[in-house]
């Protein structure tokens, strides 16, 4: 018996320390869990810091400010959101509180918890640190911190908080969420091959592409909005990178100067010059427009006597084939309206024929026509993104030809209309933003299989600066 006794004395002994040493293991175990969140929290700050002592109202190419409202409005989202894994364990966020601190956001979410080990109401608390990925788009990814079990049952707190920290982080864990704004690095404007002046006329435009180069991207996480800027944003053609953009003698300020400039949504300021750079580099090929035509009829007519005779003369042109090279595309500033200063030039060869005089008429021609105008630009607010483009209005391509026939000059002069936007193509900004963000519903094994839309309105409208040196200032107020 006494054995017996001593044995059972010694295995619960023996089980209170292994209880006591797992109790320690896992209080060392969330504690570094904390340590290490705690550190990458501390990392964001100072890199919040250095991003907003850096920052330079008048020297960034590209500012983005959101404010807190737009970003919560997709994290309270998550509530609902539910994982699993194969062999059972879930979790399912019921609502979801997020705090925005410098750096980072803090969240604060009552949960449902289901494992052999526990099944009941948890409250979570997460850490959500920005990115600016490579591609230009900026995207949450989230940290657990923290679950604490509304009851222990057996296990102690420390013990069962560490466990079920340990799974949400690693099977259950939230996936990184795609935030609704970026920097697009690549513009491109697709090939056009249409029929014109009722399918008389082929117009084609080449496909254009625009690689921009950042530097010095980064990201701002204030208790009020979420914003970023790029220093610097070139052309990528090929050159030497350049060197990264020194300080000016300015004094330095805050992202945002007053309180009163955050905007209600997003406000989107680009530097004037960028925008009359990119277009430039639009219009570079020497043949921007090519235009081919195999009969346009009745381009002259005219009556007139021959010995007393009357002579109808007319001509059509045929085989036409030419080009125009856009040699200056610039912005300008007029007021509050922004107009697009076109010049061009070209050269159209083909045939002339018909009669004149009489005779037969049969002859090449070239011409070099221009194009001189101004168009109004307007902006188009999409689904993902600003465009500039012309507002209606017709352009006349003008051809002064002449030639001559047994001693009677032919002359005439014969325009060919387009309409602005079918020689100009829209230009995107260089920002993105989603007017819908797919926010996850349901992970199952670390997959995502369902979603909900968070849908956005804004009311968009557009300052222009007082010179060319300033910004245009991109505002959208968010409504319901």
């Amino acid at each position: 018996m006494k054995r017996i006794i001593s044995g059972l004395l010694i295995g619960v002994l023996a089980i209170g320390i292994g209880a006591v040493w797992f109790e320690i293991h896992s209080m060392k175990k969330l504690q570094n869990v904390r340590l290490e969140i705690e550190a990458l929290a501390e990392a964001a700050r100072l890199s919040n810091k250095e991003a907003g002592d850096n920052f330079r109202f008048d020297q960034a190419d590209l500012q983005v400010v959101v404010n807190r409202k737009v970003i919560e409005t997709i994290l309270t989202s998550l509530a609902g959101f539910e994982a699993v894994t194969k062999k059972g364990h879930r979790i399912k966020i019921n609502n979801l509180t997020p705090s925005f601190r410098e750096g980072f956001i803090f969240m604060e979410a009552d949960a449902e918890f289901s494992a052999f080990y526990y099944k009941g109401p948890v409250k979570a608390t997460y850490y959500a640190f920005v990115r600016l990925l490579d591609d230009g788009t900026c995207r949450l990814a989230f940290r657990i911190s923290g679950a604490k079990p509304a009851n222990q049952g057996l296990l102690s707190g420390a013990w069962l908080e560490s466990l079920i920290v340990a799974k949400m982080q690693s099977k259950l864990k939230l996936p990184e969420l795609d935030l609704p704004l970026g920097i697009v690095q690549d513009l491109e404007i697709p090939a056009v091959d249409k029929m014109v002046q009722d399918g008389q006329i082929r117009v084609r435009l080449p496909r254009r592409k625009v690689q921009l180069r950042v530097t010095g991207p980064q990201v701002l996480v204030t208790r009020d909005y979420l914003g970023f800027y790029a220093d610097k944003i070139k052309l990528d053609t090929g050159d030497t990178p350049p060197n990264p953009a020194t300080e000016g003698d300015g004094p330095v300020t805050s992202a945002m100067r007053q309180e009163e400039e955050i905007p209600t949504g997003i406000r989107v300021s680009l530097r004037f010059s960028l925008l009359t750079e990119i277009m430039d580099h639009l219009t570079a090929p020497q043949q921007d427009i090519q235009i081919e035509a195999e009969h346009i009829r009745k381009v002259w007519e005219k009556q007139s006597k021959i010995l007393g005779l009357k002579v109808n003369s007319r001509a059509d042109l045929v085989d036409v084939v030419g080009y125009l090279d856009v040699t200056r595309a610039a912005l300008r500033l007029e007021g509050q309206s922004l107009h697009l200063d076109l010049e061009a030039r070209g050269q159209i060869d083909g045939g002339l024929k018909g009669k004149a005089y009489g005779l037969t008429l049969d002859r090449p021609f070239t011409v070099y026509p221009t194009l001189d105008d101004s168009l109004p630009i307007q902006i188009i607010y999409g689904e993902s993104s600003l465009t500039l483009q012309p507002e209606p209005k017709d352009l006349d391509l003008v051809m002064q030809i002449e030639t001559e026939l047994v001693g009677h000059k032919v002359r005439f002069h014969h325009s060919i209309g387009f309409a602005a936007e079918e020689l100009i193509q829209p230009v995107v900004i260089p920002h993105r933003f989603q007017k819908e963000v797919l926010v996850p519903t349901r992970l199952e094994s670390k997959a995502v299989v369902a979603t909900r839309p968070v849908p956005f309105k804004f009311r968009w409208q557009l300052n222009l600066p007082e010179n060319s040196d300033g910004y245009l200032v991109f505002t959208g107020d968010l409504f319901q």
